[in-house]
């Protein structure tokens, strides 16, 4: 069973932890940490989280565009 709640928690920590000494985070990082989000209802935060991903990872566009597409319109 996936405990997506203790999974955006880790994330986030990590998130954290990077921003407060000034490191990057790797990448896919904020795509999983969207991806979570939408899991548990928090559409905007989701794509605030794909927006992260394509401005730090330009190369992860493509990917990023394919799994907001698959996503129901009415989710997003």
């Amino acid at each position: 069973m996936t405990n997506y709640s203790t999974q955006i928690t880790a994330l986030e920590a990590i998130v954290a932890r990077a921003q407060a000494q000034g490191q990057s985070v790797p990448p896919g990082l904020h795509a999983h940490l969207g991806m979570l989000y939408f899991n548990t209802g928090r559409e905007s935060e989701a794509l605030a989280q794909f927006a992260f991903e394509k401005q730090l990872f330009p190369e992860s566009t493509h990917f990023v565009d394919y799994v907001m597409k698959a996503q129901p319109e009415t989710a997003l």
